[in-house]
């Protein structure tokens, strides 16, 4: 059986943004995998990498509002399995539900704010790899993601 890895933390927003940011009630903060600059002897430009990170589904759990998960009467039966995701998960979410957030001193990184109930699925490490196709291990993926900005 794969292990899904547990960071058990409740924000890395710093690790990765060099800043803390704390989302409110039940959002999550996610960061899709920006594609590398180089494929084989072709650089991409700016734009097409901006495009392909924007198309990206599978994203890092960055941080949690206080509140995700926690919902109580009507609707508590979501999470009577407990959460669907854990700080430092890796999730896949829909394109359309996420709300895009870039800072103006870091124009290359790309977070979104999700629903606690938007999380379609989680993966493994061991898995983003596979369905990522890429040579990198999950965590040589985090060490890039942290160096981006």
């Amino acid at each position: 059986m794969i292990k899904v890895r547990r960071m058990n933390k409740t924000n890395i927003t710093k690790e990765y943004l060099g800043f803390e940011v704390r989302p409110t009630g039940h959002l999550l903060l996610l960061m899709p995998i920006r594609p590398s600059e180089k494929i084989g002897s072709i650089y991409l430009p700016s734009n097409t990498q901006d495009s392909m990170q924007s198309q990206q589904e599978i994203c890092l759990v960055l941080a949690m509002g206080d509140n995700a998960y926690r919902q109580e009467g009507v609707g508590a039966e979501l999470f009577a399995n407990g959460p669907f995701c854990q700080v430092g998960d890796w999730v896949d979410t829909n394109q359309y539900e996420k709300h895009p957030k870039r800072w103006q001193h870091l124009p290359k990184i790309l977070c979104y704010y999700v629903n606690d109930t938007r999380i379609l699925g989680t993966y493994s490490d061991e898995d983003v790899e596979k369905a990522l196709g890429m040579k990198l291990t999950a965590n040589e993926i985090r060490e890039e993601m942290k160096q981006k900005g």
